[in-house]
């Protein structure tokens, strides 16, 4: 099954509205002319005078309408994918509302921010398919943070603004420059996905619902946790970077202990579970939990896709993380993210959006994919 969103009734029917980006270039061609041509683009401030103010809030059946379908543990179809069976499309002014597009009719220009930020708006470079950029979106979701800064930027082709923002925010400027780098209107660059997620999470000039534990031995467990389902992250990465089936075996493995620990972790918890509800800090939905759930999708697409491996295999062994899985998978913020990337980088399905973003580590295909 695949990811792929899926039309409803009519009377909760989402539009997926199609994003187009352009190239800037020294003779400043005009859109048009360079539909096919996929870079990074910006909001511009016409744009986003016509967006809709705020962060769109959940259709009022979203978890009806979206709802996660059961997941079969069979082998997929060739294309070796799962599908969210009723992830409702994302209605035709949420890319607007959310100001991660400009509304329709409004003029869209690819646009380079000057590094003296004298346009005085925060940028964030973003792009929708990365893991660690996940958290983030995910983060600024749940809390309806109404951002107009968005630079989606091309990892393949990185722009010359990204990078030497980013160097200017890295304490090791010769880095690779990675995504997110969020730059301050005050000129202040921050870097590290997590950083950046905290900034949003205890900036208390974006109010909206409190991410943070309440207590603390909430935000022990919920740290304890994060800290552990995260080692899943490199096991990852192993498993498309092997080179043979010894390799490929080994890092399986890696994964399957990490899947594991975490589920010993919320095991631990004596918040967790039942009545206690099933967020890794009981029954409030945090940080910690924004910080792992879109991890989630890469293993189920991504490992299936090229490795056959089999998420939900190894979930029916973790009850706990089983649990926890199903809870964080209905949020309308990470399904709202399913529904939008494929119209940001011009794929058909969230998918096909993950698997092409995943090819480049991939130089290796195992017999039994």
């Amino acid at each position: 099954m695949s990811f792929t969103t899926a039309a409803t009734a009519s009377n909760r029917t989402f539009v997926a509205s199609s994003v187009f980006s352009a190239k800037k270039n020294k003779k400043n061609v005009t859109i048009a002319q360079h539909q096919k041509t996929r870079k990074k683009f910006i909001v511009s401030a016409e744009a986003t005078k016509q967006a809709h103010e705020g962060i769109a809030e959940p259709h009022e059946s979203t978890l009806a309408s979206m709802r996660m379908s059961s997941r079969s543990s069979s082998p997929s179809s060739s294309s070796g994918t799962y599908a969210h069976e009723g992830i409702a499309e994302a209605h035709e002014s949420s890319l607007a509302s959310m100001r991660l597009a400009p509304a329709r009719g409004a003029n869209t220009a690819t646009t380079s921010r000057a590094t003296s930020k004298a346009d005085g708006k925060d940028t964030l470079y973003f792009s929708a398919t990365c893991p660690f950029c996940h958290k983030v979106w995910i983060t600024m979701l749940e809390k309806n943070i109404s951002f107009d800064g968005f630079v989606w930027e091309d990892l393949e082709n990185k722009s010359e603004t990204f990078c030497k923002t980013f160097a200017t925010g890295s304490p090791d400027a010769e880095a690779n420059p990675s995504v997110p780098v969020l730059h301050l209107s005050n000129g202040k660059v921050m870097v590290e996905s997590a950083l950046v997620m905290n900034y949003f999470c205890c900036n208390e000039t974006y109010p909206g619902v409190d991410l943070r534990p309440k207590t603390a031995e909430q935000r022990y467990d919920g740290q304890l946790f994060e800290n552990t389902f995260n080692t899943v992250v490199p096991a990852f990465f192993k498993c498309l970077r092997a080179k043979n089936e010894a390799e490929l075996e080994s890092a399986i493995s890696e994964v399957e202990h990490a899947l594991t620990k975490a589920d010993k972790c919320l095991q631990m918890n004596a918040s967790f579970g039942g009545d206690n509800g099933n967020y890794c800090c009981g029954n409030q939905f945090t940080s910690h939990d924004c910080a792992t759930m879109g991890f989630l999708s890469r293993l189920r697409i991504v490992l299936k896709h090229y490795r056959n491996y089999d998420l939900n295999n190894t979930l029916q062994k973790l009850p706990w993380l089983k649990s926890w899985a199903d809870a964080v998978e209905k949020r309308p913020s990470l399904l709202k993210t399913y529904a939008l990337t494929p119209g940001i980088v011009g794929k058909k399905s969230v998918d096909e959006a993950y698997i092409a973003h995943f090819a480049k580590f991939v130089s290796w295909s195992s017999t039994n994919a």
